[in-house]
């Protein structure tokens, strides 16, 4: 039976979803081609007909990942000013919720580590992700105060070490005091640089 283009797009997108559960239960290296086109329920040399490698597949599943980066981006989407949207962000982003939620969360902070070990082109799309949150964020800044975007990679690096170590601590209240005592820090700082324009 032949199927039309819609089909085999679909039938990618698909395969690109599993990876990308997949990356965040068991990390890059962990993807097993025969395990996803089996969830997938179709058959392992089924797989080269959408991807060349199993590198484009984790390359494409990466920046699937960071298309959809959970309630934090929701939460700011909502929010009124330039720094509303901003508070809100780091409210969602340096929380429990994202902590508890590796699975529907922000590919950085589940992925950091084991990107380092991962296909150069792999981590061009984790760095690209990086990349484009940053700017997200810098867009909210004032032009008038220093560097927006050196700013934006300082805040996002603060976030994305706070939500990390809170999830590897096994002590629940030092790895809550590490997300209450970072998100604080943030809005100090988001606060002051409002402050400073007023």
């Amino acid at each position: 039976m032949r199927y039309g283009a819609d089909h085999a797009e679909t039938t990618r997108l698909q395969i690109i979803a599993a990876a990308a559960a997949e990356i965040r239960t068991y990390g890059p290296q962990g993807v097993s081609v025969a395990r996803l086109m089996k969830n997938v329920g179709l058959t392992h040399g089924g797989f080269y007909a959408h991807f060349g490698s199993k590198n484009d597949l984790v390359t494409e599943a990466v920046e699937s990942m960071f298309v959809s980066t959970g309630a934090f981006s929701k939460a700011a989407r909502t929010s009124g000013s330039d720094f509303d949207r901003l508070r809100a962000f780091v409210r969602a982003y340096v929380s429990r919720h994202h902590r508890d939620a590796p699975h529907d969360g922000c590919p950085l902070a589940t992925l950091a580590n084991d990107i380092a070990r991962t296909h150069p082109k792999v981590r061009a799309a984790f760095t690209l992700g990086f990349s484009r949150l940053c700017r997200r964020l810098a867009d909210w800044l004032p032009k008038t105060h220093g560097t927006p975007l050196e700013l934006a990679h300082n805040l996002v690096a603060q976030m994305v070490g706070a939500v990390s170590l809170a999830r590897a601590l096994t002590d629940p209240a030092l790895s809550d005091a590490i997300l209450r005592q970072t998100r604080n820090d943030l809005m100090a700082r988001i606060n002051q640089i409002e402050s400073s324009l007023q």
